[in-house]
């Protein structure tokens, strides 16, 4: 446990800190997938809202046309002006459609990136402070195990 939560740790860092100090401000279509941006000029489309479970989806148009679905982790307020929303880029995962079809939301037939707005560097630091943990969790519990196994070591010998 100790051992993969340093990998783990050391593979979280590294993304952490590949991310800029701030996103750069783009249009949709000069951005690019895995990108952390902050994307200007979105319109969101109220009537294509959609809330499942604790995640908000949103379909949105770029003023190049493009279609781009904004995930938020909250029932986020939708405004219909043109407006700038940060987050990273994805493309859409089979799972996150079939969820969306199957709660009654379509998407357009051509190709749809998301935008999840809670994405970035505050994952990404918050899973080293969780991996950072587990790594000395884990280090406790080998420790103890080997005091454990020194002392029925000891006890054998003495027998």
């Amino acid at each position: 446990m100790a051992l993969a939560s340093v990998v783990g740790e050391v593979l979280t860092l590294r993304n952490y800190l590949a991310y800029p100090s701030s996103p750069r401000t783009a249009a949709l279509e000069d951005a690019h997938a895995g990108e952390w941006v902050k994307l200007s000029g979105l319109a969101l489309r109220c009537d294509r809202r959609r809330t499942i479970g604790d995640y908000t989806y949103v379909l949105g148009r770029s003023d190049g046309g493009r279609d781009v679905l904004a995930s938020f982790r909250s029932n986020e307020e939708c405004e219909p002006r043109p407006r700038e929303l940060t987050g990273t880029l994805e493309g859409l995962h089979p799972n996150l459609a079939r969820t969306l079809d199957r709660n009654g939301f379509s998407l357009p037939p051509a190709e749809v990136t998301v935008l999840c707005t809670w994405c970035g560097p505050g994952n990404e630091l918050t899973g080293c402070w969780v991996l950072g943990a587990l790594a000395l969790a884990g280090a406790a519990l080998v420790w103890v195990g080997l005091s454990d196994r020194r002392k029925l070591k000891a006890e054998a010998i003495s027998l």
